[in-house]
């Protein structure tokens, strides 16, 4: 994917697969929301003195500019699922 850094973060499951993994490691889903509105009205991240680059290292700004594009047209989707261990 164009937003990962290489081989090892480019990776992407089904929503619905996403919930099957967590269900069979032993979670219950307590919410799956679809985030794509939210991601795409907030645009980039802006300019700040600290940005999630000095975090992320170089070639942040263009993989996350590359996430929100993918985002935008409807290759991706930021879903969010919380979800909580089943415990015994």
């Amino acid at each position: 994917m164009a937003w990962a850094e290489d081989d090892t973060s480019s990776f992407v499951e089904t929503r619905a697969r996403y919930a099957e993994r967590l269900e069979a490691a032993g979670f219950q889903i307590e919410s799956d929301e679809d985030r794509t509105a939210a991601v795409a009205a907030a645009g980039p991240p802006p300019a700040r003195a600290l940005t999630p680059a000095d975090v992320f290292g170089p070639g942040f700004a263009a993989r996350i500019g590359n996430n929100i594009a993918d985002t935008m047209t409807g290759k991706l989707s930021p879903i969010l699922i919380v979800a909580r261990a089943v415990l015994d």
